[in-house]
């Protein structure tokens, strides 16, 4: 590979749709591999889950950051309004 294609490459890369689907094969990843590692009972697999489960959360917050900052916002705001109807239901 020569440098001409190494940077045609990291353009690529740097592309939002392409940053999309890094952090969606990002996320998938580490929740199968939290899936599988949630049945073993070792030491390293623990490990493993532990560091899994740490990718699936900057993933998500990658991907949601992503869409712009509008997006983590609203479904904040979102989910707090929802929480308070369920709140208000039960009373």
């Amino acid at each position: 590979m020569n440098t001409d294609e190494i940077i045609e490459l990291s353009g690529k890369l740097l592309e939002p749709k392409n940053q999309k689907k890094i952090a969606k094969i990002t996320m998938t990843a580490s929740l199968a591999t939290l899936c599988i590692t949630a049945f073993s009972g070792s030491k390293a697999a623990r490990t493993i889950h532990i560091a899994a489960g740490v990718t699936l959360v900057g993933a998500a917050l990658w991907h949601a950051t992503l869409y712009g900052d509008n997006s983590v916002t609203r479904a904040s705001k979102r989910a707090l309004k929802a929480v308070k109807e369920i709140e208000a239901a039960d009373k």
